[in-house]
């Protein structure tokens, strides 16, 4: 309590200005309560609203643009949070992952060439004033522009809305299983760091297991068989790291186990990385088939359970670790969302060349609603559900916002341009894939290294990816299990 000197009319004045400064801040504070719960849209027509300071003391006047929520955390959202300007939009990021993942860096990851966090950025780290809520997303209200969100932290029981102006879908798709039993509850799939530290876990299981004295022949064959469902990037990449950390670090730790290591790719297609230069996949399949990779084509998996696959000629795979990437389907929230118009076979959100998502019932787009990566699929010619096409995505709907806030105009239709494609093959070598040059080989894998390390998103990536690169050649993998 202060203690007020002077005369008892200037004491009588001071304790009615404190008094009338107390009442206005509980004032501004129930009218700040009040109007937060308001849409979006009834908020900013609110005349003369200010909102309150932020926590830091950075003013947060309501923005040009209105507010702009930002669903996911990957390729597409994480670009287009990059790009976007938060002068002119209220940012809200809504993901279960509080972190932008380098993917195409998963499979090194998962042998231990390099650590989880050298591969991550934080969304919070990246310097803009954003407001992030680590949730799911239950519905989608596009009428009253609302989002039914649940907390992903401790209670995940626990609800709350956030309303918005504009809406970027940016989720990504989940892996495709065919709706074939079993897949999900025996097989592994790479498409986060979580995924990628299990894979970790149950190979060095796998050779600590088929050491124990008690176990069977039969039992140690299948524990170090490591069985491969789809020959594209993502499983070709996994099957080279996976070799190479058995022949760098495995075979000279577990002596006696060498000659009972197995890795097989079960591909359905008739040959492994179908969308590459037939000269480089025949480069690959030569090198994987030296290097003592088993790769069985024109064979798909009909049942899976614990420890073994049912093939689609009726013979059986007994296995200790089994990878699933066989492409992708949507998302749960992406399948139960209406009011936009979904490709037939895929179920992705269609939208136009400037990424505007469709109604449902009109075909025309949606001022308010984007979508971009892989829950997308253009109306024009659907783009490649890949990590390139979603940066390239991502970054032009930032900018495209932008211009939007600006003048409300239009922008110029979104266009992919491919830059090649890229895959890991073991043993230093790569594939460089583009439209004017095809090259297999160590300059490959040089150029390989070179464009994912420009591709990281921090400082401190671009240092810890090269550092973790040289430790792994200087001193081996980490085979630790915690």
């Amino acid at each position: 309590m202060m203690l007020l000197r002077g005369s008892p009319k200037r004491m009588a004045a001071t304790m009615a200005a404190t008094m009338a400064m107390a009442t206005t801040r509980r004032q501004a504070r129930l009218c700040a309560a009040r109007h937060a719960a308001l849409p979006a849209a009834a908020r900013l027509a609110t005349p003369g609203w200010q909102p309150a300071l932020g926590r830091r003391g950075v003013s947060t006047v309501a923005h040009p643009g209105g507010r702009v929520v930002i669903l996911g955390a990957g390729w597409a959202g994480f670009k287009t949070l990059q790009h976007i300007d938060e002068k002119m939009y209220d940012i809200v990021m809504i993901s279960p992952r509080n972190h932008f993942v380098l993917t195409p860096l998963l499979a090194s990851a998962s042998v231990g060439t390099l650590s989880f966090r050298s591969i991550i950025s934080p969304v919070r780290r990246l310097g803009k004033q954003v407001t992030y809520y680590e949730a799911t997303v239950e519905r989608i209200d596009l009428k009253t522009r609302t989002l039914t969100c649940r907390s992903h932290l401790e209670d995940r029981s626990e609800e709350f809305e956030v309303s918005f102006d504009k809406l970027v879908l940016g989720i990504g798709a989940k892996s495709n299983t065919f709706g074939i039993e079993g897949v999900a509850q025996h097989c592994h799939f790479l498409k986060d760091t979580s995924d990628a530290r299990a894979i970790r876990q149950r190979i060095v299981e796998c050779f600590e297991h088929a050491s124990q004295p008690n176990v069977t022949e039969a039992q140690r064959r299948q524990l170090v068989h490591f069985a491969i469902v789809g020959g594209g990037p993502t499983g070709v990449e996994f099957a080279a790291e996976l070799h190479d950390f058995i022949e760098e670090d495995l075979r000279r730790l577990y002596p006696n186990l060498h000659g009972d290591t197995r890795i097989t790719i079960v591909e359905a297609g008739p040959t492994i990385l179908s969308s590459f230069d037939e000269s480089l996949r025949a480069y690959a399949t030569s090198k994987f088939r030296k290097g003592g990779i088993t790769i069985l084509s024109g064979k798909a998996v009909k049942a899976v359970e614990a420890g073994c696959f049912t093939l689609t000629d009726g013979s059986r795979m007994p296995f200790g670790l089994a990878l699933w990437s066989t492409g992708n389907a949507p998302s749960p929230l992406i399948r139960a969302l209406d009011g936009v118009m979904k490709h037939e076979r895929t179920e992705q959100v269609v939208v136009d060349s400037r990424l505007r998502a469709l109604d449902a019932a009109t075909g025309e787009p949606l001022d308010h609603v984007f979508a971009a990566g892989d829950c997308s699929s253009c109306k024009d010619g659907a783009y490649p559900m890949t990590a390139q096409a979603a940066n390239q995505q991502g970054k032009y709907l930032g900018k495209c916002l932008n211009k939007m806030a600006v003048d409300g105009s239009s922008v110029p239709p979104f266009e992919f341009v491919y830059r090649g494609s890229m895959a890991f093959v073991g043993d230093y070598r790569a594939l460089v894939d583009h439209p004017q040059h095809q090259q297999g080989g160590l300059l490959a894998w040089l150029m390989w290294r070179s464009f994912y390390l420009t591709a990281a998103v921090s400082i401190r990536n671009k240092i810890e990816i090269p550092m973790g690169w040289l430790l792994t050649i200087l001193l081996g993998r980490d085979i630790s299990r915690f």
